[in-house]
């Protein structure tokens, strides 16, 4: 699973403008209503001026100017306090990393039936590589 921060919760946790006009927050760089966050939990300002992008991060470093490690120690506190919280899966997103895990062992069978048993890699290798049991 990927884990990823919530941006709105780290939005909060810095005492941004949380009020949005349609899909947009107020940009806490131009203070324009042009932020957008996006499902992969990463935003940007879509004003010719400003174009500021980036993940929770990046937020943080740039709104408290402070560099990437204090952010890390800031955003790591502020989970392990519960101040901020990890973004949860939605069902859609689930699917769509099951087919990608489908698809792959989909490829290796086809890969073992394929090449003659003189060139198959060492299955246990594999199973551990992969945690599968056969």
């Amino acid at each position: 699973m990927n884990d990823t921060i919530d941006f709105r919760s780290v939005m909060i946790h810095l005492g941004l403008n949380m009020r949005r006009k349609y899909d947009n927050y107020e940009c806490p760089f131009c203070h324009k209503k042009s932020f957008t966050v996006y499902l992969d939990e990463k935003a940007h300002c879509h004003t010719p001026t400003c174009k500021w992008s980036g993940d929770a991060l990046q937020l943080v470093c740039d709104v408290k100017n402070i560099s990437i490690n204090d952010a890390y120690k800031e955003l790591g506190l502020a989970l392990a306090n519960q101040y901020i919280h990890l973004k949860e899966q939605t069902y859609d997103e689930a699917k769509i990393e099951l087919a990608k895990d489908l698809e792959f062992l989909a490829w290796v069978r086809m890969y073992e039936g394929f090449y003659p048993s003189d060139r198959r890699f060492n299955r246990k290798i594999f199973e551990d590589k992969v945690e599968l049991t056969k």
